[in-house]
């Protein structure tokens, strides 16, 4: 046998070997999204999230219908104005159009360190039972479906089993 058909049959012999290993591998999927948001503390989180941004919402829509009437009411006025008078007006509008864009950041951090702070202990305890969850459905490994898998059987999606169990919790 020559070397170049030596390293062919090594080869061949090396990929079918991987081929058998994996197939007899079992492995489950969990869409932590989806358990996250169908789990009761979920759900009860994701409403209260809901309600603290159309308060923030409301707030700063009320804001913006201020500035806008503002500004209406200054096209309106510069006709007759004084070039310092328009020039004060000018800034007090961009005063104002700066401190809704400060809202709106401020508004937007709170409510990221707000799903932060809810989302955090439902993700750990669901975690903590994917071991449970995928020992009960004989699989040997768990992947996040939502993290670059391309397909999956549904007979290996573990995530109704994840929130079945976390609910009981």
């Amino acid at each position: 046998m020559s070397f170049a058909m030596t390293k062919k049959f090594l080869l061949t012999l090396s990929f079918s070997l991987v081929g058998f290993g994996w197939s007899a591998v079992k492995i489950g999927t969990v869409d932590m999204e989806k358990a996250l948001q169908s789990v009761k503390t979920g759900k009860a989180a994701k409403a209260k999230l809901e309600k603290k941004f159309n308060e923030k919402k409301s707030s700063i829509d009320k804001q913006e219908k201020s500035f806008a009437k503002a500004q209406e009411d200054f096209k309106k006025k510069s006709v007759v104005m004084s070039d310092k008078a328009k020039s004060e007006e000018a800034m007090k509008l961009q005063q104002q159009y700066a401190e809704i864009m400060q809202s709106k950041q401020k508004a937007q951090l709170e409510m990221q360190q707000e799903e932060v702070k809810a989302t955090q202990p439902i993700l750990k305890g669901l975690g903590e039972l994917i071991d449970d969850v995928a020992k009960s459905a004989k699989v040997d490994m768990v992947v996040e479906a939502r993290a670059g898998l391309l397909y999956a059987a549904d007979k290996v999606d573990l995530t109704d089993e994840l929130i079945k169990k976390f609910d009981k919790k």
